[in-house]
């Protein structure tokens, strides 16, 4: 999904959270005492597993629905619920700032990084984080493809213990709080720049997890990291109260990827795109082995029959941007007629009513990082003053 001056964002409603308790009825516990045979294979049972009893894992735990089930401690530890068919299954991740400090080019909204493809992978009793390569490719079958797996990396950014196994489902726990309680997103190196590329750290004992949402297709994880710097920078530091010390909030959104693939589109260099490049060792005859796709909307007509006659339709599903609270209200009414009026350049390519503008919608559990959303917002920043436009494809 593309975004143009947008940042992923959503109108949902936190997932119910419970707490689950450990509770044994006081006659259910006699009778297993009373009946040896039972006793002895609970024991047994319990020998077998490897692992820690999942209601004594997710004790005092509030759990979030969402494409990834979550239970949050009230420590802030945060423990993923891998259900067997998420393991091995790609998935989206991108970073975002979600909270900035107006100088350093920490700004709120800002993409810490393009979607990058992940997955979950167990081997033994441990669960690997995989950032998988999508550069590469070749025919399925061939010798060509052979080759190339054994020749493509696929980077393990992260690493964790199994903490337990649902008997039932067999989902298995995992603690991902020092995933995304880190500086993953090398923000530190951002910074550097700004102190004369003296150190920067992060700053473990600073830093925690603040808040979880889950949804049906996305989970949005943000953590506070804190930076700490032992030399004052060479710029304005206006925006942070003490320059030793830069809050900054990450958003990590876990998506998941469309069910059914969109058609690509082939790049012309006749045209121009910003568009994403695959290189298919399969093309060793051909003059380029690069395949070069367009970065574009998923717009597909209402009525395809019309749309091949010529017609002017609507799609099946607009584009939609949210105007965010953080526009001035004197400027919402211009902010919606500059992004409908590209209706005009889609309607050359036979659409009508393609682009909506909407307000956000007025809920305390809406965020203007959810990555399924849209937005144009404003950033008011001591050393911001430029317009941008970030995207993310998946």
């Amino acid at each position: 999904m593309n975004r143009l001056l947008t940042l992923c964002t959503l109108c949902a409603v936190l997932a119910a959270g419970c707490t689950t308790v450990n509770v044994t009825p006081e006659g259910a516990s006699k009778s297993a005492a009373a009946t040896p045979a039972a006793a002895t294979a609970s024991a047994s049972a319990q020998k077998k597993s490897p692992f820690k009893p999942w209601k004594e894992v997710l004790k005092d735990t509030e759990a979030i629905d969402g494409y990834f089930k979550a239970h949050l401690k009230r420590d802030q530890t945060l423990y993923l619920e891998l259900p067997p068919e998420r393991l091995g299954t790609e998935f989206g991740m991108v970073m975002h700032l979600s909270r900035g400090v107006g100088v350093f080019n920490i700004h709120d909204g800002l993409p810490l990084s393009a979607m990058q493809l992940m997955k979950f992978e167990r081997v033994g009793d441990q669960i690997y984080l995989v950032h998988v390569n999508p550069r590469f490719t070749a025919d399925d079958g061939s010798a060509m493809k052979t080759s190339l797996e054994d020749n493509t990396g696929h980077s393990i950014v992260d690493a964790f213990k199994i903490e337990s196994e649902d008997s039932t489902s067999k989902a298995l726990l995992i603690d991902a709080t020092s995933f995304f309680v880190s500086d993953y997103a090398d923000v530190s190196e951002q910074l550097k720049w700004y102190y004369g590329q003296k150190p920067v750290m992060y700053d473990k004992g600073r830093s925690y997890l603040s808040a979880v949402q889950g949804f049906e297709k996305n989970v949005e994880i943000d953590a506070l990291l804190t930076f700490k710097a032992s030399s004052s920078p060479i710029t304005t530091s206006a925006g942070v109260s003490d320059y030793r010390s830069v809050p900054v909030g990450v958003r990590y959104s876990l998506v998941a990827l469309p069910e059914e693939p969109m058609q690509p589109r082939y790049a012309d260099d006749r045209v121009g795109h910003f568009l994403d490049a695959v290189r298919d060792f399969s093309r060793d005859r051909e003059t380029t082995p690069y395949l070069r796709f367009v970065n574009r909307w998923r717009l597909e007509p209402s009525d395809p029959e019309a749309f091949a006659r010529g017609e002017k339709v609507e799609p099946k599903q607009p584009i939609v941007f949210y105007i965010d609270h953080s526009v001035p209200r004197a400027y919402r009414k211009y902010v919606k007629e500059g992004i409908e009026a590209w209706n005009r350049a889609y309607e050359a390519a036979g659409y009508k009513n393609a682009i909506v503008a909407r307000d956000a919608p007025d809920d305390p559990a809406w965020s203007a990082e959810d990555a399924r959303y849209s937005t144009v917002r404003w950033t008011a920043a001591h050393s911001m003053g430029y317009a941008i436009g970030p995207s993310q494809t998946d």
